[in-house]
């Protein structure tokens, strides 16, 4: 949807209007000739310019014997695979199955064009669902007979449906079409189940009834389901706006915890016991919600429910066990940490059959997995140990006793973020390499864990997709090479990766530089700054991807666009990690040493231009920049920006910022000290924004104007807070720096 845009220049408000920034329509020749430069690569432009970027199997059984995958053939024909025991064979007669699409769609398929999608295969009744032409079909198919029709949803009762309801927040259980009431004390600030709602939910769908959107997580046997009661009282509500269809106001009033308040929502786990028609609140304390969504992160494995607890100043992270028997909670494993334990890198696997738990932890300065007994609590052995950081629990095998993970670090000195599979022996840990290959790489093993599907590569090699053993990483079958062919004829280069060491001596800092397809070396570019540094992740691409997305477009305006992970983003250590801890502030310092450290040997990076853009925390960090280095950045362009902690979210700002709130909140904060803004910012915030609330940038706008401080600010109503989403808003960005750099 194209967003309407209301702009403000803070200098026609009574401030200064000392070389005021201008956002005009009018822009020379050379600047639209470098826009219609820049839409020829954006991702609407060049997504489908590559095939078989990445291939998905879908296994067959749990035997791990079999799976197929659909791909583009070497004529760029969609075809579906099946792959089992070794051999490769079409998952169904292609031209059969598009002339009894013809019989039903009215037009011969042209699956080149407009392919096949959503497919969902039955190998046992030889039926395969599939939306063709916005159409979903349902087609039979034997040897000598394709059928196809409109598909139409099954809705055969189930013979013994139990569910929760809940009606005026209070829990119901219901058999059949008999439903009992469980609970008589809930309430709208005391409900049960619901999750917690976003203002998104009733922007979209005007009829949107909480009470209908659940978390109720149920046992396999349906003998028993885990939920919870939600305490919202005295938690901050605000409000958001947007023009409505009928020259009307849309508002809607949300909860929504603010970092550093005295109250956020409490959620006290419940169990529903089906035989008995219960419901217990459990003796155990109440689960901090602290966003939007579900209040449990949790599982049933083997009969009983484990669920995590997070405190509320983010130092203790716990494991607890729920055993539906007798309601008892009983917690397994409490990992403490003296500053804060990070959610996104915590990860659990529990192992009914062997009574143990595989467990993660920074402990050592690094993310590794550890075995813990799950019925004492005690731990057994490390699993993974090092200077390198362990990602993600791709499968367990607990019948052999293997583990199969992702890490990054271990030997690959190109690149320390580069994602690798391992396999280690819980008995007798010694990680095995399967994927020596130096590059990024994507897994799926498969249910018998014998076999994986590899997809590899890295910002300048098309990805390839390879079957590959468990048991030692040989490669079995090459399934698809990624073709780049129409990408390479357009004329795309890959981005330049970079290397620089940081201010510390010791530390190096790794990047991407986009430039302009029409380089010369012997000119000089201003340079662009796309900054993230939120410390919950490392945001510079790692795949082929990097040929579909906003950068590339901006540097064909005549910019270098640079892109890096600084000191204090995630996945690299604790010691790299923690420099952002209540110093969030301190982003961009890299960057800026980066840069200088580039320029030296990169004569055509113009350092008396640079601009930089960011959004969410990254608008956050493009105005810190900006007060940090006023000679360096001359422009900058800030998206959906959290500038004062204090009006975001509880859950993010509280884990990086420390809590309780501190004098150095207020230090950080962008509203503190705007007189060290030198050079032209654009501040930019969608009017719907439910993810970081408007007023963030409505207040620092307001902290400009009282300073006397020109700025220009743009509000987008409707606008979400991915506003690079919408291209009208890209071509806003790229105009704001081809008139201001």
């Amino acid at each position: 949807m194209r967003h309407w845009t209301l702009l403000i220049t803070l200098s026609l408000l009574g401030c200064q209007t000392n070389n005021s920034p201008t956002l005009s329509s009018t822009a020379p020749a050379s600047n639209n000739l470098a826009i219609a430069k820049a839409r020829q690569w954006e991702p609407d432009q060049t997504r489908d310019l590559v095939t078989n970027l990445s291939i998905i199997p879908h296994w067959l059984d749990d035997t791990g014997h079999g799976f197929w995958y659909q791909h583009i053939d070497a004529q760029g024909k969609q075809r579906f695979v099946q792959v089992s025991a070794g051999q490769r064979k079409l998952l169904f007669d292609h031209g059969a199955l598009a002339s009894a699409l013809q019989k039903v769609a009215k037009a011969t398929p042209d699956w080149q064009q407009q392919p096949l999608s959503n497919v969902i295969y039955d190998k046992d009744a030889l039926r395969v669902q599939l939306d063709y032409r916005d159409q979903r079909y349902a087609c039979s198919m034997t040897d000598n007979d394709y059928q196809c029709a409109p598909y139409q949803p099954d809705n055969t009762p189930d013979p013994t449906p139990v569910r929760v309801e809940v009606r005026d927040y209070n829990l119901w259980l219901c058999k059949l079409a008999r439903c009992t009431p469980l609970t008589d004390d809930g309430s709208e600030q005391q409900p049960y189940a619901i999750r917690m709602p976003s203002p998104d939910s009733y922007f979209d769908d005007p009829a949107f009834d909480e009470q209908q959107d659940t978390q109720v997580l149920w046992s396999a046997d349906k003998r028993f389901a885990m939920t919870y009661q939600l305490d919202r009282r005295n938690v901050t509500r605000l409000t958001l706006t947007a023009p409505s269809d009928d020259f009307g106001v849309q508002g809607v009033t949300y909860y929504y915890p603010q970092a550093g308040d005295e109250h956020t929502v409490k959620a006290r786990p419940v169990l529903i016991d089906v035989g008995n028609q219960r419901a217990t609140k459990l003796d155990t304390p109440p689960v901090t919600q602290t966003y939007y969504g579900g209040a449990l992160w949790g599982e049933w494995v083997a009969g009983k429910f484990y669920f995590l607890h997070r405190s509320r100043d983010n130092r203790t992270y716990t494991l607890n066990e729920v055993d539906p028997t007798d309601s008892r909670v009983r917690a397994i494993i409490r990992e403490r940490a003296n500053d804060f334990i990070d959610p996104w890198v915590q990860e659990f696997h529990v192992l009914p059959s062997r009574n143990e738990v595989i467990w993660s932890s920074q402990r050592s300065g690094f993310n590794h997995y550890y075995l813990y007994d799950s019925q004492t609590g005690r731990l057994k052995r490390a699993l993974t140990q090092g200077h390198y950081t362990t990602r993600q629990i791709k499968a367990v095998d607990s019948q052999r006793g293997r583990l199969f993970f992702t890490a990054s670090g271990a030997f690959d000195d190109r690149d320390p973020y580069l994602q690798h599979l391992y396999r280690v022996d819980l008995d007798n840990p010694s990680p095995v390499l399967l994927t020596p290959e130096p590059f990024e790489h994507r897994i799926s093993v498969s249910p018998d864990r014998r076999y994986f599907v590899d997809t590899y590569s890295d910002t300048a090699t098309p990805p390839l997709t390879v079957l590959r053993s468990a048991e030692d990483g040989r490669i079995l079958d090459t399934l698809a090479k990624a073709n780049a062919s129409a990408l390479y004829r357009k004329g795309w280069q890959p981005p330049e990766p970079f290397a620089v060491l940081a201010e510390d001596g010791e530390t190096w800092l790794y990047g991407l530089l986009f430039k302009p397809f029409d380089f010369d070396p012997g000119k000089r570019y201003p340079v662009i700054d796309n900054i993230y540094t939120g410390p919950h992740g490392f945001f510079t691409p790692k795949t082929f991807n990097t040929f579909s997305n906003h950068r590339l477009a901006m540097a064909q305006l005549g910019y270098i666009v640079i892109r890096m992970d600084g000191r204090g983003t995630s996945r690299r250590g604790r010691a790299f990690h923690s420099h952002s801890y209540k110093n969030l502030a301190t982003g961009s310092d890299d960057h800026v040493w980066a840069m200088r450290q580039l320029a030296k040997s990169r004569p055509y990076m113009d350092l008396d231009r640079v601009g930089i853009y960011g959004f969410s925390a990254g608008g956050y960090d493009t105005v810190q920049a900006m007060y940090r280095h006023p000679n360096l950045y001359k422009v900058g362009i800030s998206a959906s920006g959290n500038h004062d902690f204090r009006v975001d979210k509880m859950g993010w700002n509280e884990l990086w910022m420390d809590w309780p709130v501190n004098q150095q909140w207020e230090l950080q904060s962008n509203l503190h000290q705007v007189e060290r803004l030198k050079g032209k910012l654009l501040l930019t915030h969608g009017g719907r924004d439910s993810n970081v609330h408007p007023s963030a940038s409505l207040r620092l706008a307001q902290a400009f104007l009282h300073a006397g401080i020109d700025v220009d600010f743009r509000l987008i109503p409707g606008g979400s807070h991915y506003l690079h989403d919408d291209r009208a808003y890209r071509e806003l960005r790229w105009r704001y720096f081809l008139n201001n750099l």
